[in-house]
């Protein structure tokens, strides 16, 4: 529903979200974009099923088999010079096999627990209410937090005349990927842990954390040192510049790292997260609007990081 009501909103509202946020006429190929979000949204859910039944080896299956598909999705297009629609339609159909996928694993979840207990329900909406209160700010968070790189990219865009720039940023406006996955990785799993008995788990968040930093930190030293001459050779020389603003983005690493967020989420203090998500937006505009005049687009990286810690 959510996934439909999001993909409704960017094809009624295309005209608004154009003149405000980009500096382009028009969305090409809007209705196969409408179409991978409806079908690409509900599709997160699987991770977390196989996280519940304990099936870590499904995860990794899944994980190979759903990545190796989004690459031949994207290169038998370029492969057949089948253009830029092609690689969306063939993205549209990637995320309609991942749908497909849920709907088989959620029906072989029903049979399993039907088996169990005969007499459970189809849909409970007391239990949906439940939820809905739950996760509302958990949903908020998300929203906001995803909103502050829509922040940055519309004071790029208001802020230079020139679309390019826009491009150099949004290349370089990247956090190191390792840092993202190996936190909502541990997250996911330490929640259940701090859930059942939060004395245990904070010593055990504390030695991930130093797990990870151990090689976290080094591994972002080099990328900083390299990312110099990376740019320019993985991309092109227009986008040397995005180098510096990829080095300002790593420092995010420093506050990631931290993982509060499963001991709120343990206690169910959701929407300290949905406080927590508005100052870093608020922040993140003002000092964003206050060093752009100075430092350009590093300005808007350390405003970000800034934000975030």
């Amino acid at each position: 529903i959510f996934g439909i009501l999001a993909a409704a909103l960017l094809y009624f509202f295309q005209a608004f979200l154009l003149r405000n946020f980009t500096q382009f006429e028009d969305i090409q190929y809007l209705h196969l974009i409408c179409l991978y979000v409806i079908f690409h949204a509900p599709a997160a859910l699987i991770e977390y099923i196989y996280l519940l039944q304990k099936k870590e080896a499904k995860i990794v299956y899944y994980g190979i088999c759903l990545f190796s598909t989004q690459l031949l999705a994207v290169l038998i297009p370029l492969w057949m010079d089948w253009g830029v629609e092609g690689i969306f339609s063939c993205l549209v159909l990637w995320s309609i096999f991942k749908f497909v996928w849920l709907l088989v694993l959620l029906k072989n979840s029903w049979h399993q627990s039907k088996r169990v207990n005969s007499t459970q329900q189809v849909l409970s909406w007391t239990i949906q209410k439940q939820l809905l209160v739950l996760t509302l700010p958990l949903s908020l968070h998300m929203l906001i937090g995803g909103g502050m790189e829509y922040v940055d990219g519309f004071i790029v865009t208001k802020y230079y005349e020139d679309t390019g720039m826009f491009a150099i940023f949004r290349y370089g406006a990247k956090e190191l990927p390792l840092v993202t996955i190996l936190t909502t990785a541990f997250t996911a799993t330490l929640i259940p842990l701090a859930v059942e008995n939060q004395a245990v788990v904070l010593p055990k968040i504390k030695k991930e954390i130093d797990k990870l930093s151990h090689w976290l930190f080094p591994l972002t030293i080099v990328l900083m040192l390299g990312s110099p001459y990376l740019f320019p050779l993985v991309y092109n020389e227009t986008f040397a510049e995005s180098a510096s603003v990829f080095n300002v983005y790593l420092l995010i690493i420093s506050s990631r790292i931290l993982l509060p967020q499963v001991i709120i989420l343990a206690k169910q203090h959701n929407y300290v997260l949905v406080w927590s998500a508005l100052i870093e937006v608020l922040v993140n505009l003002g000092l964003s609007l206050y060093w752009i005049t100075d430092y350009g687009l590093e300005g808007i990286a350390f405003a970000t990081v800034c934000a975030y810690f």
